[in-house]
């Protein structure tokens, strides 16, 4: 595919449209660089607004954007929850623990409460054996390192390091 050097408009790379080519939206190609079919945040917009308000189909506007209807279905869904945060790129992969049900977080966390120097791996056999779902050690000890659960004195499997506060290395 030919690709053209970037205009002063273009978004930068995260924001970027992955197929700009496939956005059919009039309004794309005949006003531009007010529309700009290369920024992905204002193509998402524009393509709600048509389902929502001139109240096209949502196969209909996923092909007129170039986009899928699933992704219409998670950009509608990030924008009812945020507005117009939700259309803009999160962090990508896993958020939380897809395994790890309440009551269990609860259950992993009480033992390291109460046995504070026990191995991730040993918790997450106690865990195994009661609940039937097998997790990685690593996931337990993000776990107990989450929301405050780690105390000052306990022990931080295999860090020898301080914990560091403030930014890390790098400009400020």
């Amino acid at each position: 595919m030919d690709r053209r050097p970037p205009s002063p408009d273009t978004p930068p790379e995260l924001l970027r449209h992955p197929h700009p080519e496939r956005v059919e939206d009039p309004r794309f190609r005949e006003h531009r660089p007010f529309f700009n079919p290369e920024d992905l945040v204002q193509v998402k917009y524009e393509m709600l607004r048509a389902h929502h308000v001139d109240g096209l189909p949502v196969s209909r506007v996923a092909r007129l954007y170039g986009l899928s209807r699933q992704t219409f279905y998670l950009v509608d869904a990030a924008f009812r929850r945020a507005r117009l945060l939700g259309l803009l790129p999160g962090r990508p992969g896993p958020k939380a623990p897809r395994k790890v049900t309440p009551e269990m977080a609860d259950f992993i966390r009480a033992q390291w409460r109460a046995h504070p120097g026990t191995d991730p791996a040993a918790l997450a056999a106690s865990a195994a054996a009661r609940f039937g779902i097998h997790v990685h050690p690593r996931t337990i000890r993000r776990l107990v390192q989450s929301r405050g659960a780690r105390k000052e004195g306990r022990p931080r499997w295999g860090r020898d390091v301080p914990e560091r506060h403030g930014p890390g290395p790098g400009p400020v």
